[in-house]
């Protein structure tokens, strides 16, 4: 196999490869859960029954968030500057 296949293959590797957002419980980015997502579906679980109302994504790029499970409902965008009070509780998410 030649180098530049196999550069081309870890890229794309790289590119598929987990986004870690923060999903956090308080306004303003606060009382934070991380979460990893890699472009599917994650319905989101709160172990205390908080709802997630605010995050950011950590790495370059966005996420879907979702007011429903199963990413459903009314959707948005979330990014590096994130949000410190999304417009709905999150309850699912894709990135």
């Amino acid at each position: 196999m030649k180098f530049s296949t196999i550069m081309t293959a870890a890229g794309l590797l790289a590119a598929v490869e987990c986004k870690k957002v923060h999903m956090c419980k308080r306004t303003g980015k606060q009382d934070c859960v991380p979460v990893d997502s890699a472009w599917t579906c994650d319905n989101l679980v709160s172990g205390d029954g908080r709802p997630f109302v605010s995050g950011r994504v950590l790495s370059r790029g966005s996420c879907d968030i979702f007011s429903e499970n199963g990413c459903s409902g009314i959707s948005n965008t979330m990014d590096t500057a994130g949000w410190n009070k999304f417009p709905f509780n999150v309850k699912s998410i894709r990135c």
